[in-house]
């Protein structure tokens, strides 16, 4: 279970200590204190939800725009993440005794084996396509940024008054979808002939429907070739 070593939050809480950075010291760099904007898209969309709710980022903003993102679901937030840190310390074969020896441990791993191995969470392409979700903590003694679930904040009317736009995207998650040509004749006869090779720890392969069904075994290399098709680098 989560504890003092661990309460939650901690990437949440650092945009806190940002905020809280802005309004001692932006005055100094020609900036107004008073009139501090957050914005956020996707993750960072559902990161300026919490904040708005969070009574630790109370006065630390005056106005605040959601792009695509929400903590506020029919799902409850959780208390506890624990299984995600054993999961973590077993893709990167620590120990899992407990959360301050997970945390120990992880502290000794340099930031390239922790960034790829977010990889080993995904069960299936991108999916499940959040991880690590915010959770409301447990009270431990420490600074809670979450105290009660987003939905009851919301009806109890305990967002911060301030000025807020929330917006969507027409096209969401469009990134980690399948890419998909509609058959407007209706005719699959030509995947008749495809077959799934066995599945294996070291082999992941998928299926990509597009002009022509076809199997593929780096999801990673294709989306990234994608994306360089989109957004060509110039050297």
């Amino acid at each position: 279970m989560l504890c003092l070593h661990s309460p939650g939050n901690n990437g949440f809480k650092v945009q806190v200590v940002a905020l809280r950075w802005v309004r001692t010291n932006i005055a100094a760099f020609g900036g107004d204190p008073t009139s501090v904007t957050i914005a956020g898209c996707s993750a960072g969309s559902l990161s300026v939800l919490l904040h708005m709710v969070s009574p630790t980022s109370k006065g630390l903003f005056h106005r605040a725009v959601s792009m695509s993102g929400s903590p506020i679901s029919k799902s409850p937030l959780s208390s506890d993440l624990y299984h995600l840190a054993v999961k973590q310390a077993q893709l990167l074969d620590g120990p899992t005794n407990n959360s301050k020896i997970i945390i120990d441990c992880l502290k000794t791993k340099p930031w390239r084996e922790l960034g790829t191995s977010v990889l080993g969470f995904y069960e299936f392409t991108f999916d499940p396509v959040r991880i690590c979700y915010p959770v409301v903590e447990k009270d431990f003694g420490q600074e809670r940024l979450l105290d009660m679930q987003t939905t009851d904040d919301t009806r109890e009317n305990k967002f911060h008054a301030v000025p807020y736009i929330a917006s969507q995207t027409a096209g969401e998650f469009f990134w980690m979808a399948f890419s998909f040509d509609l058959n407007p004749r209706g005719d699959s006869n030509h995947s008749s002939d495809l077959h799934w090779p066995p599945a294996s720890p070291g082999r992941r392969t998928y299926l990509r429907i597009d002009h022509q069904l076809s199997l593929h075994e780096n999801l990673k290399e294709d989306r990234m070739n994608i994306w360089e098709e989109l957004y060509p680098l110039e050297y």
